[in-house]
């Protein structure tokens, strides 16, 4: 199963009178685990995203460099 679809499946065990959720653990492990690769991501994202890296002296003939961030920029944005 994808993590999309786990995650379109998940069911919460229990849900109060204020909303709160609880999970079972390997769900909530699970989450978390998506959590920290996101964040991993992004913090990529912003990282190529900065285009102080771009300088002359940085400057390589590789792809990623050819856009200056462009793409990354855009997908922090959405």
């Amino acid at each position: 199963m994808s993590d999309k679809e786990r995650l379109e499946n998940l069911n919460p065990t229990i849900v109060d009178n204020q909303g709160n959720v609880t999970l079972k653990g390997d769900d909530y492990h699970w989450l978390m685990e998506l959590a920290e690769k996101a964040e991993k991501f992004r913090k990529a994202l912003e990282f190529y995203a900065d285009e102080s890296i771009y300088s002359a002296k940085n400057k390589e003939r590789a792809e990623i460099t050819l856009d200056y961030g462009e793409k990354a920029r855009k997908a922090l944005e959405g």
